[in-house]
């Protein structure tokens, strides 16, 4: 055979070989998308969602399912067209929805995220269904050990400033806080900074203890902390995450006795998630001074907001809230401050002691570093 004839032969084996190759590519090429909710929307808790799926080949393939998944967990899994799931009585919580397709040779295909937020909730938040929407437990479970015993009912008779709250009813609490638990899965990330909000009452005055442990042995804890229980309020503590653990657990211990407890609108924020930051550079000595602006929490609220910001050196300092129209109605916070982290929290009320209207607000922090001006600004919903 010719030379002239052998690359021929050669040229159409390889055609062939690439045709095959391609065709064998094609089948296996399955583009997917969800088209219901679009990224960014928000819904009032306690509705139902109808999640849409679009799913599209390039060649002859099949598609045996399609799993819905959200913030790592799975939702539902469908098994033929349309693809399409509806999401009974949704629970507050910031979303991150997403999509799978397998096919008959089990390859798997992944959508794009969509970012859903489900009622008054901040950027940084972590937990589902903190105020037990829809009279739900959901993303919550309630623990007996060491032959302790209680009952965990959600009732809707207003206790709180919501229609709904979980009462832990005790028989036999124990002889350690540990004993009665209320728990969920709180993922962290390590050197990040968290706050942990909750409405709380007893019947009698009462200490609990709060954790972010670890789910498996030694349940070792990245914060572990008592809290008097008296009148109803809210109450809070914060941490700096001390590592990076998906598995990690929320943990409120209202056990060692039979006094009934009372919980309700539970938030952990991530703050490192949350923040607006400004560095300036002091090339003389070489110091980096960080100021750093969290967001308010809750946000949108309805009765207060608690604002922190962050500062890496003594400074002057002013934090106000002002209006749409430029125009300031609180001041929070003016003169020297040290360094460290500042919370300051706000009642909706402005600087004669009048309530403001609902509505869009922006909340500035003015930080004088020597003969510079850093200034700092969010925004924040008032709901009534």
């Amino acid at each position: 055979m010719g030379g002239r004839s052998m690359r021929f032969v050669t040229t159409l084996i390889i055609a062939l070989l690439l045709s095959g190759a391609l065709s064998s590519f094609l089948k296996s090429e399955v583009l997917i998308k969800i088209t219901n909710p679009t990224d960014g929307a928000y819904f009032e808790p306690c509705v139902d969602l109808n999640v849409r799926v679009d799913v599209s080949v390039t060649a002859d393939e099949e598609v045996s399912y399609v799993y819905l998944h959200y913030n790592g967990r799975t939702l539902a899994r469908l098994r033929s067209q349309p693809w399409e799931y509806t999401w009974e009585a949704m629970k507050r919580g910031v979303y991150e929805l997403s999509a799978r397709a397998v096919t008959a040779d089990r390859t798997e295909f992944w959508s794009d995220p969509v970012h859903i937020k489900v009622g008054p909730v901040s950027n940084g938040e972590k937990l589902f269904n903190g105020s037990f929407d829809c009279g739900s437990m959901t993303s919550w479970t309630g623990q007996e050990n060491e032959g302790a015993q209680a009952e965990f009912n959600v009732y809707d008779d207003g206790y709180f400033d919501d229609p709904y709250y979980l009462a832990v009813e005790i028989e036999n609490g124990g002889t350690a806080e540990w004993h009665i638990q209320i728990n969920q899965t709180c993922p962290t990330d390590s050197g990040h900074v968290y706050t942990i909000t909750f409405l709380a009452h007893s019947d009698e005055p009462k200490t609990i203890a709060v954790g972010m442990q670890e789910n498996q042995d030694p349940w070792a804890s990245q914060v572990w902390q008592t809290v008097d229980i008296d009148d109803a309020d809210e109450y809070s503590l914060e941490f700096t995450a001390s590592r990076t653990d998906p598995t990690n657990v929320l943990r409120f211990n209202p056990g060692g006795n039979t006094i009934t407890f009372y919980l309700d609108d539970v938030r952990v924020v991530d703050l490192s998630a949350s923040s607006v930051k400004s560095k300036q550079f002091e090339f003389g000595p070489g110091v980096v001074a960080e100021y750093e602006l969290f967001q308010a929490y809750p946000n949108p609220f309805n009765i207060n907001t608690t604002i922190q910001y962050s500062l890496s050196k003594e400074a002057v300092v002013s934090l106000a809230v002002y209006n749409m129209n430029g125009r300031k109605v609180a001041t929070l916070a003016d003169g020297a401050q040290d360094a460290g982290l500042h919370t300051v929290r706000w009642n909706g009320l402005n600087d004669n002691g009048s309530e403001v209207p609902s509505g869009l607000y922006v909340y500035k922090l003015d930080v004088q570093d020597g003969s510079k001006k850093i200034e700092l600004s969010r925004k924040m919903l008032l709901l009534k």
